[in-house]
């Protein structure tokens, strides 16, 4: 049976927000879960979740999942570049602002779009 839309593991921004662990998020310019992942960015950082984000003006015209069919676009080779340097970045700032009761999800990243 499919999972509801309304089900949080199927949209992060249903989930609690509290305590989660750093997150690294991109989005491209034509993703249909754009908004959904900008609210989702938003509502990390709210809570006080280190959440490094690449948004839709760095990737336009493009959409979700284009780096993984079309690696030869410019737009491609940043985006891998990018998720590097985002998740490298968490690695490097993350561990201070993990909240104690992730202290087991520490080298856990959360990765959206």
């Amino acid at each position: 049976m499919p999972a509801s839309a309304s089900h949080p593991e199927i949209s992060p921004p249903l989930l609690s927000h509290e305590e989660l662990p750093p997150a690294y998020i991109q989005v491209a310019g034509l993703d249909p879960l754009r908004d959904e992942a900008l609210l989702h960015a938003r509502l990390l950082r709210e809570c006080g979740v280190l959440t490094n984000f690449d948004v839709c003006f760095r990737y336009p015209g493009v959409p979700h999942g284009f780096h993984l069919k079309f690696r030869q676009l410019a737009a491609s080779m940043e985006w891998e570049t990018d998720i590097r340097a985002g998740i490298r970045g968490l690695l490097k700032e993350g561990h201070r602002s993990i909240p104690p009761s992730c202290k087991r999800l520490s080298r856990d990243l959360i990765c959206v779009m």
